[in-house]
């Protein structure tokens, strides 16, 4: 998966909200090497917080275009 990532112009994660309060198998990535993050609602504050803070934009299903930067 390392080396996918490495040789990836973009780097994009999906989980759908049930997996925001769950402890991870297996740790995939740092969130700073995530460029796009896709979901089917807001994460709670302190995620959204955290990948705004490592540059990563938030893509909500059903929000309208200005919403889907909010963390960029």
């Amino acid at each position: 998966m390392q080396a996918i990532m490495a040789n990836s112009r973009k780097v994009f994660l999906a989980a759908d909200s049930t997996k925001f309060e769950r402890k991870p198998m297996v740790r995939m990535a740092n969130i700073k090497e995530i460029d796009d993050f896709f979901t089917d609602s807001w994460p709670p504050e302190a995620m959204i917080q955290i990948m705004k803070e490592a540059g990563v934009v938030i893509h909500v299903a059903g929000t309208d275009e200005e919403n889907l930067s909010q963390a960029k």
